[in-house]
């Protein structure tokens, strides 16, 4: 697999590395490709961008933003934050497995990356009365669902 693909810019075709990359925000029928030392401006949809970009380097975590997963600095909630600028979460995304793949991408180490996940799958799921884990225990324990 190539690591790299052409965009046509100013009248040429310029060779662009995935790994440069840091996003790709939607400006209208045109899409943004922000590097760390230039922008290029193409007429492609976010659709036809998300089809070019590797899934397993980049996530959408907006209907607007494309994010390369080597640029995340950090995350919560609301933002997705790259080294110089905030980009929203937005919840159909995250909802769809962008969190999980951002945890697995970013940490290298996996129990760390575990605990982190099973803690967001927790608070997400869990109903608050079971977010105390004394009262999910005494639950687990009057119907009978231990741990093997």
């Amino acid at each position: 697999m190539l690591n790299f693909f052409f965009i046509r810019t100013d009248n040429k075709y310029v060779k662009v590395n995935f790994h440069e990359i840091n996003y790709v925000e939607a400006c209208g029928n045109y899409v943004r490709i922000v590097t760390p030392n230039k922008s290029f401006i193409v007429l492609l949809s976010m659709k036809q961008m998300e089809k070019v970009l590797p899934c397993k380097l980049f996530c959408r975590v907006h209907r607007s933003y494309i994010v390369a997963l080597n640029s995340i600095t950090a995350f919560d909630h609301e933002l997705v934050y790259l080294d110089n600028k905030h980009i929203p979460l937005s919840d159909f995304y995250k909802n769809h497995s962008c969190v999980s793949k951002f945890h697995f991408q970013i940490c290298k180490n996996p129990v760390r990356v575990f605990r982190q996940v099973a803690s967001l799958f927790f608070n997400y799921f869990t109903p608050p009365e079971f977010q105390n884990t004394e009262t999910l225990y005494a639950f687990r324990l009057k119907n009978n669902h231990t741990q093997e």
